[in-house]
């Protein structure tokens, strides 16, 4: 999933928001998926010391499919927070992705209801 590039803490969010739309739609349209998880991979585009540009992968965001079955997606109640909260183990693909983290969980409003998933990816 491409970040947009706005700030790590807006890319986080709407990464969150993003995911929590294509979990409906692989739960509506894949019901029967017989994988025990799903990945997601966020890829952001990167510049080096040298002023290279390239796009990587930063984080690796996995969910138990069993879990993204059980989330009431016609409810206004749950979010991209959620759904982070939700998140299995995730793993850092490139240093970058410890920025994104820390820039996205320093936000008041990201700590306070992506809690979970701050506490648990905070010390990447």
């Amino acid at each position: 999933m491409k970040l947009n590039g706005l700030s790590a803490s807006a890319d986080v969010f709407s990464a969150g928001s993003e995911m929590l739309n294509i979990s409906k739609e692989i739960v509506k349209y894949f019901p029967k998926q017989a994988g025990d998880e799903v990945h997601f991979v966020l890829v952001a585009d990167l510049v080096d010391k040298y002023g290279n540009k390239s796009e990587a992968g930063v984080l690796e965001i996995p969910y138990a499919t069993n879990e993204l079955k059980k989330i009431n997606f016609e409810s206004s109640s749950f979010t991209g927070w959620n759904l982070l909260n939700l998140s299995q183990e995730v793993t850092l693909l490139h240093p970058v992705g410890r920025e994104f983290i820390r820039e996205f969980c320093k936000d008041e409003s990201n700590a306070k209801y992506a809690d979970t998933f701050c506490t648990n990816t905070i010390n990447l």
